[in-house]
């Protein structure tokens, strides 16, 4: 079985369970280190993932995985919080910042007036085409020419609570 078609019969068989939970499936990969095959779920929901969380979840596909045996070699399962600064790998992610205060950091393959690095909120989108405002002005960006665009996010609440 080929990578994607084990990402997509994991995706298929963990969003549920995820969901179930009240939690969005962020990403999932499925990739070999030097040591051993890793499966990578990333879960997320509005208001920040706890190890608790995780935990409950991770139990749950775990199990799940075990009884469905999609992935035939022996791998280790590492399922996280899609973190604080993350990378938006699908339109769905992109369209979520839109309009937020989250600072999206963009990076190109070739660079624009010399300049690859571009920081900045995310003022719209649409499907092909992002428009990023800066503190000097708004740039519009093709997905094509995108190397890398992540967001970090900002914490509203007072987490010391």
């Amino acid at each position: 079985m080929t990578k994607k078609e084990i990402i997509e019969k994991v995706t298929k068989l963990v969003e549920p369970v995820v969901t179930e939970f009240g939690y969005e499936l962020w990403y999932v990969d499925y990739y070999k280190d030097p040591t051993a095959y890793n499966l990578l779920i990333e879960i997320d929901k509005d208001t920040g993932i706890s190890i608790e969380d995780v935990a409950k979840v991770n139990s749950k596909v775990n199990e799940l995985l075990d009884e469905v045996d999609i992935i035939k070699e022996s791998y280790c399962l590492e399922l996280a919080s899609a973190g604080l600064e993350r990378e938006l790998k699908t339109e769905k992610h992109i369209k979520k910042f839109v309009g937020t205060e989250h600072k999206i950091s963009v990076k190109l393959y070739a660079p624009v007036n010399g300049q690859k690095f571009f920081e900045g909120k995310l003022s719209d989108f649409d499907g092909n085409e992002i428009k990023l405002t800066t503190e000097i002005d708004e740039k519009i960006f093709a997905l094509r020419d995108i190397a890398l665009l992540k967001a970090e996010l900002i914490i509203t609440e007072d987490i010391s609570k």
